[in-house]
């Protein structure tokens, strides 16, 4: 009897794994793919925004729109970074502004555009909050991309 018994449950796991891993496997491909696609969508955004140099409501939402039909919930931190020089009795002295995603934010949600300068730098981090993956390796929520640069025009 215990010898039936011990064929069957290795019967169970054989199966379990062998429909199990594959699936595991897909899915994590799977992951890997909507990290890259995130990634890709998030370059695209950050460079629109560093050759026009501004941002506006539509640009904004097309972008939440194309990163979150993806799976899983995502949000997007977003800071600018400007130069302030001041002049001290040694010379110029180099100093940052920060403005974070609220205040961007708050600046797109009363129809305008936001403008940013030549030489500042913009800052776009994707944060992954949740994911409808089961099957997926990495249990850990965080940073999904990263992406930044200079603005390089005002073609505004």
């Amino acid at each position: 009897m215990n010898n039936a018994f011990s064929q069957i449950v290795s019967i169970i796991i054989a199966a379990l794994i062998l429909f199990l891993m594959p699936l595991s496997f897909l899915y994590g491909r799977t992951d890997n793919l909507r990290q890259m696609y995130v990634m890709t969508q998030t370059e695209y955004f950050v460079d629109s925004v560093c050759n026009t140099g501004f941002l506006s409501k539509e640009m904004y939402e097309q972008y939440l729109r194309s990163i979150s039909d993806k799976g899983a919930v995502y949000t997007v931190e977003i800071t600018r970074e400007t130069p302030v020089y001041t002049y001290t009795s040694e010379g110029y002295e180099k100093s940052y502004e920060y403005y974070d995603t609220d205040e961007i934010v708050a600046a797109l949600e009363c129809g305008e555009r936001y403008y940013f300068f030549k030489g500042d730098f913009i800052r776009a981090e994707v944060i992954k909050v949740s994911d409808i993956n089961v099957f997926t390796r990495k249990f850990s929520k965080g940073t999904e991309c990263y992406c930044g640069g200079q603005i390089k025009y005002e073609t505004y």
